[in-house]
């Protein structure tokens, strides 16, 4: 989503470094003063600054897929936790 936005004002990025994690990533744009794509959580998490942009991010949804026939209790408990059921 973020190269939906960059393409739209005409700005190209070349990563260098991709990171596994966001803790990862966070502690090594912190100690290289890179800039990083992160979740609002994660900016008070880990001690991040937000940088105000002029335009305001898509926001990502997620979806979650399972076997009906072989979920597990604890996985069942996750989806009635996290859905509107």
């Amino acid at each position: 989503m973020l190269d939906e936005v960059l393409q739209r004002n005409n700005i190209k990025l070349n990563p260098t470094h991709l990171m596994p994690d966001s803790k990862l990533m966070a502690d090594y744009i912190k100690e290289n003063d890179y800039i990083g794509y992160f979740i609002e959580d994660e900016i008070k998490e880990y001690d991040l600054m937000k940088i105000n942009l002029k335009e305001e991010m898509p926001i990502n949804p997620i979806g979650i897929i399972y076997s009906k026939k072989s979920i597990n209790h604890i996985a069942r408990d996750f989806v009635n936790t996290i859905t509107k059921n």
